[in-house]
């Protein structure tokens, strides 16, 4: 496919370029918007966390990830492009403005354990040395 793409005629290569642009924007976005619908209460969480907009319902998280999702298809197909890539940029703005902490859905989850160091058993008091296979203490 890389081929026939290198091959285009000049001609086609903007609107192909604008599409692929298009359909990546898309796929984060949708990763957010599914999250919405899978898990509410994670975007409940963030909402409250990021946002500062504390109590949302799960019915509201629902419809919200419904408009989400209208406006992201809207503008991987290039409808209503004046709305839809205004709406786009808006939602990616705000998203982007609320901190690196929610670049990605699990992030809220991951951020509260403890990583595998931490998780260690302490390090020994005594030293140790290591002979071949066999250890002396």
């Amino acid at each position: 496919m890389i081929e026939k793409l290198s091959h285009a005629p000049a001609q086609n290569r903007p609107p192909l370029g604008l599409l692929l642009l298009r359909a990546s924007v898309f796929l984060v976005m949708f990763v957010w918007t599914v999250d919405k619908f899978v898990e509410p209460q994670h975007a409940s969480k963030i909402m409250e966390q990021f946002y500062l907009i504390g109590g949302v319902s799960r019915i509201l998280v629902y419809l919200l990830a419904v408009i989400e999702l209208a406006v992201i298809l809207a503008f991987l197909f290039g409808c209503a492009k004046k709305w839809s890539y205004a709406l786009v940029f808006l939602m990616h703005g705000v998203f982007m403005a609320c901190g690196p902490e929610i670049s990605f859905p699990l992030t809220i989850k991951r951020r509260n354990r403890k990583s595998h160091r931490d998780r260690q058993a302490p390090a020994r008091r005594h030293h140790t040395r290591h002979v071949g296979l066999i250890q002396a203490h």
